[in-house]
């Protein structure tokens, strides 16, 4: 698994994280399918569980012929909460790789 840095996401806003799998692939190497991951895309590193401001996370393939990130767009979130957010992809051969970031939810832009 690696570990990329995220910025910090203001709880309103929606927010485009780009995980680039370049670094794990082998030549010639591409994505072919995504998902969030676990299931949800996030788990509760530091901070409360607040059902009243949920993060949402989707998942998608960048766009372009051999795809080498993958595009999580997160929405939500508690601010002072900060989220482990990991998104795993399998590869034209046939291999499966994970990259994770942490994000801290903050009230205000910094």
């Amino acid at each position: 698994m690696t570990l990329q840095v995220l910025k910090p996401k203001v709880s309103t806003d929606n927010v485009l994280y780009r995980f680039d799998f370049s670094s794990l692939l082998q030549p010639g190497e591409y994505l072919i399918q995504t998902a969030a991951s676990p299931d949800k895309g996030f788990v509760i590193w530091s901070g409360a569980d607040d059902s009243s401001s949920p993060l949402v996370v989707t998942a998608a393939l960048a766009a372009g012929p051999n795809p080498t990130v993958v595009e999580l767009t997160v929405s939500g979130g508690l601010a002072g909460n900060i989220y482990k957010l990991a998104a795993s992809a399998g590869t034209s051969a046939n291999r499966r790789y994970s990259v994770t970031g942490y994000v801290p939810v903050v009230n205000e832009s910094i």
